[in-house]
């Protein structure tokens, strides 16, 4: 074994740090109105750090809309249930009354 293997071995072997992840940039166009407003959030952080705590924001914004989407879909389901048995219901009572409709109509002409 030669010393070139050996060496390459030996450093191929050894734990090799992870480099650090870094997030994806990002192109914004802004008017000078858009950009001077976020100027004015920014105070004095770089404009970077303020545009990904905005768009932060956003995201969790975007995660309660859609739980709240969820919730709203599963109340609608529940509200058709209870429909449907309310329907049936006013079926069975609609019937009952037309029944009992007859009944009376029958008692007097007998």
């Amino acid at each position: 074994m030669t010393i070139l293997h050996h060496d390459f071995n030996k450093i191929a072997s050894s734990s090799v740090q992870p480099k650090k992840k870094w997030q994806a940039p990002f192109s914004l166009r802004l008017s000078f109105e858009e950009k001077a407003a976020l100027k004015k959030i920014a105070g004095d952080e770089p404009l970077r750090v303020s545009a990904h705590s905005i768009a932060n924001g956003v995201r969790g914004c975007v995660a309660r809309l859609a739980e709240r989407g969820a919730e709203l879909r599963d109340a609608a389901h529940a509200t058709r249930d209870q429909l449907e048995i309310s329907e049936g219901r006013r079926d069975a009572v609609e019937a009952e009354l037309e029944t009992r409709e007859l009944e009376m109509d029958r008692g007097m002409t007998h």
